[in-house]
């Protein structure tokens, strides 16, 4: 489940970018035509977005290592702004680690890293959509969405028998009453 700062920087995304993946993820059923014509085009929005945050995660990792080991080096240099005996390894990764301006860089990649994953996954949705698009296709070409109808054969067929059944049971209903009746003749006669 997205935690508050997840859904807002899904947000912050499809504010920024002007997305509404919900809607552009929804597949019309009656409209597959114009649905087939629009996901070319939906799909290499989605790519081309997902393609800069790419980069702009690369510039934010880029930007976040240079401030890490400008602020080491500047440690090693002068250990006592901040606030550091002894410039060690372990001391000098601490104070990278506390460091401000080195907090906001690795921000920046974490927030560049997560924009790029959303995008990444609303890219393969799209090729999911793509995939359930042929399928509805594929139902559409078998009549999945037509009325239910019998063909003029069978229709021919199945009237054919309920007539001939229809007569067969007016048949059998006349010879019982045939014998029904010669049988009560043949008693009034004795």
């Amino acid at each position: 489940m997205l935690d508050e700062h997840n859904k807002d920087i899904a947000k912050g995304v499809r504010i920024q970018f002007g997305l509404n993946w919900h809607e552009d993820l929804a597949i019309d059923p009656h409209r597959l035509d114009e649905e087939w014509l629009n996901q070319p085009a939906l799909l290499m929005k989605y790519s081309e977005l997902c393609a800069q945050s790419i980069h702009d995660y690369d510039d934010a990792q880029h930007a976040c290592e240079l401030t890490k080991a400008q602020t080491a080096h500047d440690a090693r240099i002068d250990p006592d702004s901040f606030e550091i005996g002894k410039p060690t390894e372990s001391a000098i990764k601490e104070a990278v680690a506390l460091d401000e301006e080195c907090k906001v860089a690795t921000a920046k990649m974490h927030r560049a890293k997560h924009i790029t994953a959303l995008l990444q996954s609303a890219t393969r949705a799209l090729e999911q959509r793509k995939c359930a698009l042929e399928n509805l296709v594929r139902l559409h070409g078998q009549g999945y969405y037509s009325e239910p109808s019998a063909k003029a054969a069978t229709r021919d067929g199945v009237r054919e028998t309920v007539h001939d059944a229809t007569h067969e049971r007016l048949k059998a209903r006349r010879s019982r009453r045939t014998k029904k009746a010669t049988t009560q003749e043949g008693k009034g006669d004795e």
